[in-house]
C-alpha cells in the first residue's frame, strides 16, 4: 500500500515539474514576443526555480524511498 502511495506521489511530482517547465517556456515566449518586460517577470522565474528545486529534491527522495521499500519487502 505504501509503495502505491509513493508511486502516486512520484507521478504527481513529475506532473508538476512538467507544468513548471511549460510555465517557464510560456514566460520566455511572452518575453520574446514583447508581451511583457523581462524585469517584471524575474520574481516569477525565481518562484518557478525554487519550486522546481524543491520538487526535484522531493522526487529524488521519493524514488530512493521507493527503491528501498521495494527491496526490503522481497
Amino acid at each position: 500500500m505504501l509503495e502505491c502511495q509513493g508511486q502516486e506521489e512520484i507521478l504527481a511530482t513529475e506532473k508538476r515539474l512538467k507544468e513548471i517547465d511549460q510555465a517557464r517556456n510560456d514566460l520566455v515566449d511572452l518575453i520574446a514576443s514583447g508581451g511583457c518586460d523581462e524585469d517584471k517577470l524575474d520574481s516569477e522565474f525565481a518562484k518557478l526555480y525554487l519550486e522546481e528545486q524543491q520538487l526535484n529534491e522531493r522526487l529524488e527522495n521519493l524514488k530512493s524511498q521507493n527503491k528501498t521499500s521495494g527491496t526490503s519487502e522481497t
